[in-house]
């Protein structure tokens, strides 16, 4: 799930969050996400990753409230906002879509 926080008073987006669902065998993956977490903390960005221990297993959280993601992210958005025959849902389903193509992509990222 991607959520935005928008400040209503400044009128502009505060922070972003993401929240990564890990149980069973998706549970390895926390360690390849902090990985680039710190990958993406070492190239300037701020960017904070927490973790969320549930039945099932934990949420990763990954949130940031860096100026150059949320303006990135804010343009994503606005596309969504001016379309109204795209639902959010259809949004962040998109969104998740690219960050898996985007993930399976990157060749800085370990392939496993």
């Amino acid at each position: 799930m991607l959520y935005g926080k928008f400040d209503a008073k400044k009128g502009e987006l505060a922070s972003i969050k993401i929240h990564i669902p890990l149980f069973g065998q998706y549970m390895k993956y926390a360690d390849i996400l902090d990985t680039m977490v710190a990958q993406l903390q070492g190239h300037g960005l701020f960017v904070k990753a927490d973790k969320l221990t549930n039945n099932n297993g934990i949420t990763y959280q990954i949130s940031s409230n860096d100026f150059e993601l949320l303006e990135v992210y804010a343009r994503w958005y606005e596309a969504v906002e001016k379309f109204e025959k795209i639902t959010k849902r259809d949004f962040t389903q998109d969104m998740q879509i690219k960050l898996i193509a985007f993930l399976e992509t990157n060749v800085e990222i370990p392939s496993e």
